[in-house]
C-alpha cells in the first residue's frame, strides 16, 4: 500500500466488513471523503495479494449474508 494510506483508516475499513467495527467515545471515524479514498486502495490490494477473482470475494460475502439473514 502506499506510504499516504492511514492504517487506521484501513482497520476502520476491515472491522466495519467484518461487522466488528464499534468506534469508542475517543475514536471518531473517519470522513466519508477518506474512506472513500481508502476503500478502492484496499480491494485493489486484497485482489492482488490473494489472486483471487473478485467473484470469488463476492460469492463468499453474499453466502455469509444469506447465511446470518437465515438465522435472524
Amino acid at each position: 500500500m502506499a506510504a499516504d494510506v492511514d492504517p487506521h483508516v484501513v482497520l476502520v475499513l476491515l472491522a466495519g466488513a467484518l461487522g466488528v467495527y464499534d468506534p469508542g467515545e475517543d475514536d471518531a471515524p473517519p470522513d466519508p471523503a477518506t474512506v472513500a479514498r481508502h476503500a478502492p486502495l484496499l480491494v485493489a490490494d486484497l485482489l492482488t495479494a490473494a489472486g483471487r477473482p473478485l467473484e470469488g470475494y463476492l460469492g463468499a460475502a453474499f453466502t455469509e449474508i444469506e447465511r446470518t439473514e437465515r438465522q435472524d
